[in-house]
C-alpha cells in the first residue's frame, strides 16, 4: 500500500514534502495501532 501511494505521488509529479508527509502519517499510524494493539 505504501510503495502503490509514493508511486502515485512520483509519477503524479506532486511535491517530494507531500509524499514525505503521506509517509510519516502512515508510520506514525501503523506505529500507534502496534503499540496500543499489544
Amino acid at each position: 500500500m505504501v510503495a502503490s501511494v509514493m508511486g502515485e505521488f512520483t509519477n503524479g509529479g506532486t511535491p517530494r514534502i507531500v509524499g514525505w508527509l503521506a509517509a510519516l502519517v502512515m508510520a506514525a499510524a501503523a506505529i500507534a495501532m502496534f503499540a496500543f494493539g499489544v
